[in-house]
């Protein structure tokens, strides 16, 4: 549904001049229902009630949007409170379960040097005993390395 300006200030309870200066202001889009300058403004009613709030009508009288009423809030609330109260839960497993995974990385580092050494020390002996080798096989004469 499109509003011109005057039926845009009955809809909200403001004057005309206040709706024109929000379109000028850039607040609320509105366009032009023809193609002439001096043709009357067109605005979306999701336009001009994301501004400015509808007005309601009981029995001739103007009635304001009630705000939400309390109970409405303090259930909010408590919902609210609960719901923080489930994420600082699972926040504190979280952390947790980051701690415990830290504590497995560091204990797998650790098992992974002691087989780095373990393996060094394992290459050094058998270093150790090519060369023993590779000595004995120098003090041998020609025939005996070639015919064991």
């Amino acid at each position: 549904m499109k509003y011109t300006i005057g039926q845009a200030a009955k809809a909200t309870g403001r004057s005309k001049s206040l709706i024109s200066k929000a379109i000028k202001d850039g607040k609320i889009s509105a366009t032009r229902a023809g193609t002439t300058p001096t043709s009357p403004m067109e605005i979306e009613a999701s336009e001009l009630f994301r501004v400015y709030p509808m007005l309601l009508k009981q029995e001739n009288k103007v009635v304001q949007p009630q705000e939400t009423p309390k109970e409405q809030r303090n259930h909010d609330a408590i919902a609210l409170a609960t719901a923080l109260e489930i994420v600082k839960v699972e926040r504190k497993y979280q952390d947790e379960k980051i701690e415990d995974l830290k504590g497995q990385l560091q204990e797998a580092k650790d098992i992974a040097e002691e087989y780095r050494q373990s393996l060094r020390s394992s290459e050094v002996k058998l270093i150790g005993v090519m060369e023993k080798m590779s000595e004995a096989d120098n003090k041998r004469g020609f025939w005996k390395r070639l015919f064991g």
